[in-house]
C-alpha cells in the first residue's frame, strides 16, 4: 500500500509509535 504511507507522512508523528506493528503487515 504506497499510496498508505505517503498519506501518513503528515502524521509520522504517531505513525512511528506504531510503525512496529504496522511493519509486520
Amino acid at each position: 500500500m504506497v499510496g498508505f504511507e505517503e498519506e501518513w507522512e503528515e502524521e509520522e508523528e504517531w505513525w512511528e509509535e506504531e510503525e512496529e506493528e504496522e511493519e509486520e503487515e
